[in-house]
């Protein structure tokens, strides 16, 4: 899979639009390492989530992952080395 084609089934909020042309272009320098397997990247298994976010924080686009999540609030998968529906978790009750 190349960065140009992922992710594909991908929405973009309208309030997010300018950061994930920002991000397309970090993206287009070089295959982020979540393009090699973005299945770990929303994976549930914790070892998965630490091992993502691991990875995250030597690639090239954080900065720009990271400000398309926080604009699109993102809920599912990790992005900038951050769990994004831990985040959603927090305060509810089962």
């Amino acid at each position: 899979m190349t960065s140009a084609s992922w992710p594909k089934t991908l929405e973009i909020p309208p309030d997010a639009r300018r950061q994930w042309a920002i991000l397309r272009e970090a993206l287009a320098v070089s295959e982020p390492p979540c393009a090699s397997d973005a299945e770990l990247w929303h994976s549930r298994n914790a070892d998965d989530i630490e091992a993502a976010s691991d990875a995250c924080h030597g690639c090239h686009a954080f900065t720009a992952c990271d400000s398309y999540a926080t604009n699109a609030n993102e809920a599912t998968g990790v992005w900038a080395g951050r769990d994004r529906a831990a985040k959603q978790s927090k305060g509810k009750t089962a």
